[in-house]
């Protein structure tokens, strides 16, 4: 499968704007891929079953994987069992390598990979959280990951992305707020600890925080993640996040964050309502019920937020 295969439902990678210097950007993307387990009639009955049938949908994923042919990729919802196709996708032979987190309920995980010829691994935490009122720990988890440009325009930027993916269903909300505090707050420890190992050169901190956070913007689990200083991608779109069961559903509740040194160049483009069809997602062109979001940024001299 050749890398530039053209994205499902019409979506294109537009340019917003020209760098400065191509050498100091990279691209990044996050897609919740909807896990097999999931992926039943009953939770799609308008969905004819061949579309939901896992040959079907992986196929599927991996064109629309190659097709962004981003520098770092973020998915969510990974089954393990299913670690060797995207190893096929994403693994060392295409360039990449990765970092596995699982839940703690075994469904599924997160799946963290980057460019090894444009990065370098420095450092990182696999966290859970914890339900404040049981004393439990809840199944969903995160990652902070840090990475090091390996390019030489750009060698002396450090990038620190936050990935996760917080509890679903609207009677979780509160376990949302929680699980956004906890992030929030490691991920502060963190931009706080690289700061100072960075000293003068602090302002080449450059931050992310991405994923399927199961809000939109005006809930209190997103504005507990915009406290944290940084810019808000694709918040005038109207869906990230399409299906019909007794109602349709749309809600865009996968969000990017990112820090003031970074400047987005690229950005790609949403379908509407009436080019996806009645019927919702997943469909015959597209494997999941979330499009996924992407953004090209280029490095520039400005500080980072709070």
């Amino acid at each position: 499968m050749e890398k530039g295969t053209k994205l499902a439902l019409s979506r294109q990678i537009t340019s917003i704007r020209i760098p400065q210097d191509k050498n100091m950007t990279f691209s990044i993307m996050h897609w919740n891929v909807l896990n097999d387990f999931y992926c039943t009639p009953q939770r799609y009955p308008k969905i004819k079953s061949d579309y939901l049938k896992s040959e079907y949908r992986k196929n599927l994923i991996a064109k629309e994987i190659f097709a962004h042919n981003a520098d770092i990729v973020c998915l969510s919802e990974i089954n393990k069992d299913d670690l060797t196709l995207y190893e096929s996708i994403l693994g060392e032979k295409q360039g990449y390598l990765s970092i596995y987190t699982e839940k703690l309920d075994g469904v599924d995980g997160l799946l963290f990979c980057f460019k090894k010829k444009k990065f370098e691994y420095v450092d990182g935490i696999q966290g859970e959280y914890l339900d404040l009122t049981t004393g439990k720990k809840y199944p969903q988890v995160y990652q902070l990951n840090v990475l090091r440009s390996l390019v030489e325009e750009s060698k002396d930027y450090t990038l620190l992305i936050g990935y996760s993916h917080f509890k679903a269903k609207p009677e979780y909300y509160g376990a949302r707020i929680e699980q956004a505090t906890q992030l929030s707050g490691n991920f502060k420890t963190m931009r706080e600890k690289l700061k100072k190992e960075l000293g003068d050169k602090k302002h080449k901190l450059a931050t992310i925080l991405l994923g399927d956070f199961n809000d939109e913007v005006g809930a209190e689990s997103i504005a507990i993640l915009q406290d944290l200083g940084m810019n808000l991608f694709y918040e005038w779109e109207k869906f990230s996040k399409f299906y019909v069961r007794e109602d349709i559903e749309q809600v865009f509740c996968d969000h990017m964050f990112y820090s003031s040194n970074l400047v987005p160049i690229e950005r790609i483009t949403f379908p509407t309502e009436e080019r996806i069809g009645s019927n919702g997602l997943p469909n015959s062109e597209y494997p999941s019920d979330h499009l996924s979001i992407y953004s090209k940024f280029e490095f520039v001299g400005r500080p980072i937020g709070k």
